[in-house]
């Protein structure tokens, strides 16, 4: 009795809690685990691993034999070889003996209908000129490729996230600055309507006021747009499709905006430019596969020839064995060991047209290198343009603020004395709701800067 009541106590425990409670909590480390494992695009990343790792064993194989095996069974409704006979006449005669009986002697009775054959053939190549061990490297760093190509995505989508933390953030903090913006606005409206009825002030400054009040009504729209846009980002990042806002518990660091503020321009381009960097990195590797293509094509080249040793064993019966009788009697087994030496004399330029193309991939290659060092170059430096910038525009608005809050204070202070109206209050707060709004967006462009800095020098924060 005891057990039921505590389970029913605990029951009504767990129903009371409220649904905050009861639903699914995401930090930012269990959003990033999300996205390792659900990310559609590092889902096929892997997926391109795994067939490079496929293709890496189909190489190595090439190194072991061919082994085939055949088994067949034939049957023969005319057989290839008939009755033989001979005439007693014909053999009489050759013995010098004369006569004429007319009779015949049977020699062979002739195939049987059914024939049984057995075929094992071993292939081992002894000389190919180093084409094997090629293309198994070949195809090992087109693995290795393949793998770095994932570990820049992680660290893509990983930045990414990143971004989109902060801007849902500072976005929700924005929300809550217009919504108290439009309690302000709301109130100077009503003042401003009485205003404009007393004569105290005129109509074209209670519109200003109504104005004033619709575009805050846009802003929030576009708002609430911003927000559920980024909410979907969230949910194709980590694969969690139903992810909601209250879901996400999150903090931003502010003090990650000014990680870079000290650092040189150059000292970072370094840093990205750097053999680490996972991009330049993976350009080396395309141009050493191409490298090795170029090296199977001219040892593919006209007149080289590859060399095999092939061992074949054939047994043959017109019975089945083991099942019908005689099937020894006129069994027959072959052992036979065979070299070959195989080589293209002409195919119409198709192989100087193989090196032809490894060579100019090698350029295309050394192309791509430039083009990466010079987008790396680019984006480090727009972001880190942008991220001085916006620290400087960040204290700018810092030091606004402040003086704005002075200013309120004065004003709040000369309301008492009678000196200025509500109105003017109103007014100093919509400005200082105005002035922290774009500090948060300021904050939001910082920290987009920031990550992307992060990403292209290699760099974890």
């Amino acid at each position: 009795m005891r057990k039921v009541i505590a389970f029913l106590l605990i029951a009504l425990s767990v129903l009371s809690l409220s649904a905050d409670e009861l639903s699914i909590k995401y930090d930012k480390e269990s959003l990033y685990t999300k996205m390792l494992v659900n990310n559609t695009s590092l889902r096929n990343a892997e997926r391109d691993i795994y067939e490079a790792h496929l293709d890496t064993k189909d190489a190595k194989a090439n190194y072991s034999p061919d082994i085939d095996l055949t088994v067949s069974g034939t049957y023969m409704t005319e057989p290839m070889v008939g009755n033989i006979t001979v005439s007693t006449d014909e053999l009489l005669s050759s013995s010098g003996i004369p006569t004429s009986t007319g009779g015949y002697v049977t020699l062979f009775d002739g195939m049987d209908n059914t024939l049984y054959n057995a075929s094992l053939t071993v292939t081992q190549p002894i000389n190919t000129w180093g084409k094997i061990n090629l293309a198994a490297k070949l195809y090992e760093t087109v693995e290795g490729i393949q793998g770095m190509k994932k570990t820049d995505l992680e660290r893509q989508l990983s930045a990414e996230l990143s971004i989109r933390l902060y801007l849902l953030c500072y976005l929700d903090q924005i929300s809550a600055l217009i919504s108290e913006a439009e309690s302000y606005a709301d109130e100077l409206i009503s003042i401003a309507e009485v205003s404009f009825k007393n004569g105290v002030i005129i109509e074209a400054d209670y519109i200003d006021a109504k104005i004033q009040r619709m575009d805050l009504e846009v802003r929030k729209s576009e708002l609430n747009s911003q927000i559920e846009a980024n909410l979907q980002a969230l949910r194709t990042l980590t694969g969690i499709t139903n992810l909601k806002k209250d879901e996400i518990l999150f903090e931003p660091e502010d003090s990650i905006l000014y990680v870079y503020n000290d650092y040189d321009y150059q000292a970072l381009r370094e840093l990205a430019l750097s053999s680490s960097n996972i991009s330049l990195q993976m350009v080396n590797s395309l141009k050493a596969v191409h490298s090795l293509q170029e090296k199977i094509a001219n040892r593919s080249m006209y007149g080289i020839p590859d060399m095999a040793l092939q061992v074949s064993a054939t047994y043959s019966t017109p019975r089945v064995p083991g099942l019908e009788a005689g099937w020894r009697q006129n069994d027959n087994f072959s052992l036979n060991f065979t070299f070959a030496m195989q080589t293209t004399l002409w195919d119409g330029g198709d192989k100087i047209n193989d090196k032809r193309r490894a060579e100019s991939s090698i350029i295309r290659d050394e192309i791509s290198y430039d083009e990466a060092v010079l987008s790396i170059d680019k984006g480090l430096s727009e972001n880190y343009n942008q991220m001085a910038n916006n620290l400087i525009k960040l204290d700018y608005l810092n030091l606004s603020n402040n003086s704005i809050s002075l200013s309120i204070k004065n004003t709040e202070l000369a309301a008492k004395e009678g000196q200025k109206g509500r109105m003017d209050l109103l007014t100093s707060y919509l400005k200082r709701v105005e002035n922290e709004i774009e500090g948060l967006m300021t904050k939001a462009g910082l920290s987009s800067n920031v990550f992307m800095i992060s990403y292209l020098v290699g760099d974890d924060i």
